[in-house]
C-alpha cells in the first residue's frame, strides 16, 4: 500500500492523506487485521479477482477487481479467489489456487 501506484488508487477511499498514511502505518503493526483497502491491494497485487460472501445480519457479497475501483468487463478473465465470513469477525480462504495466480 505504499507503492505509488497502489497509494494513488487506494487513498480516495479515506478522508484525507493523513488519514491514509495513519492506516498503512497501524496495518504495519502485528496481530493488526486487514481491512477493504488491503482486499483491493491484494487483488490488484496478485492480478485477480477476490469475492467475499460475507455475514452481519444478512449474507452479502463484496466484489474486488484487480483494476481496483473499476469493475471487470467482459474482455477481463482473471482467476478468482473466494473468501468467506460465516462470523462476522474472521474471514477464511475457502479457495485459492496458487498455480492458476502464477500463470
Amino acid at each position: 500500500m505504499l507503492d505509488d501506484a497502489v497509494r494513488n488508487h487506494l487513498q480516495p477511499m479515506f478522508n484525507d492523506s493523513a488519514t491514509y498514511t495513519s492506516h498503512v502505518q497501524t496495518m504495519q503493526q502485528n496481530g493488526t487485521w486487514s481491512t477493504e483497502q488491503e482486499i483491493f491491494a491484494a487483488a490488484n497485487l496478485f492480478n485477480c479477482l477476490v469475492i467475499c460472501l460475507s455475514q452481519s445480519n444478512t449474507y452479502y457479497l463484496q466484489h474486488f477487481p484487480p483494476h481496483f475501483l473499476t469493475h471487470c468487463n467482459s474482455t477481463c478473465s482473471h482467476k478468482t479467489i473466494y473468501i468467506i465470513n460465516t462470523t462476522g469477525t474472521h474471514d477464511q480462504a475457502t479457495a485459492m489456487l496458487l498455480d492458476d495466480l502464477e500463470e
